[in-house]
């Protein structure tokens, strides 16, 4: 279990209780600026996991549950027999080059404008 010890914070404005951490992960933020840092570092890890869980579903969606076969269950069966998210990466990737293309574009005319 980790422990926590109380030190000074580094200026005199802030409030005056800071955490240190053992081990590598060390910080001498006081309250305010260390939930800001916990908010937005967890934020990340959130983006990264959702991100992730969207990737394997529609990895099953469109590629495994075709593979696999067929099944009792309403809700994958129903996702078995669905002939729509198997074309949509294919198609949405000719069109994603379009964008790309059009964003340098735009970047470059607003670059030597």
């Amino acid at each position: 279990m980790p422990q926590f010890s109380l030190s000074p914070c580094p200026s005199a404005n802030q409030e005056p209780l800071c955490f240190i951490f053992p081990h590598f992960f060390v910080l001498l933020k006081c309250r305010g600026e260390f939930l800001k840092m916990v908010s937005s570092s967890n934020w990340g890890w959130w983006l990264i996991g959702v991100g992730s869980v969207s990737f394997v579903g529609f990895l099953y969606a469109a590629i495994i549950s075709k593979l696999l076969p067929l099944s009792d269950n309403p809700i994958i069966s129903a996702i078995q027999n669905d002939r729509y998210y198997c074309f949509l990466v294919p198609l949405t990737l000719p069109i994603l080059f379009v964008a790309v293309y059009f964003h340098w574009l735009s970047m470059k005319l607003f670059k030597h404008a």
